[in-house]
């Protein structure tokens, strides 16, 4: 599911994510900003069952190997 950085910190920090299943959300592609580390390990805290992706990191890698090429 694509995400913002924002939308990762309000998950970690609010309560009613414990009042519905999020099982079915596995990964969950964040972008459009860096999402702190300290963000990232207390999501992993939280949701041990679910995978962050930065996209950004994925694109910019794309771009950069392209002008190599």
């Amino acid at each position: 599911m694509p995400v913002s950085p924002p939308l990762i910190v309000g998950m970690v920090k609010s309560e009613l994510t414990s009042k519905y299943d999020l099982s079915s959300l596995l990964v969950l592609g964040c972008g459009g900003a860096p999402l702190g580390k300290d963000v990232a390990e207390k999501f992993k805290e939280k949701f041990p069952n679910m995978d962050i992706i930065q996209v950004y990191i994925y694109i910019y890698s794309l771009i950069e190997l392209k002008k190599l090429c």
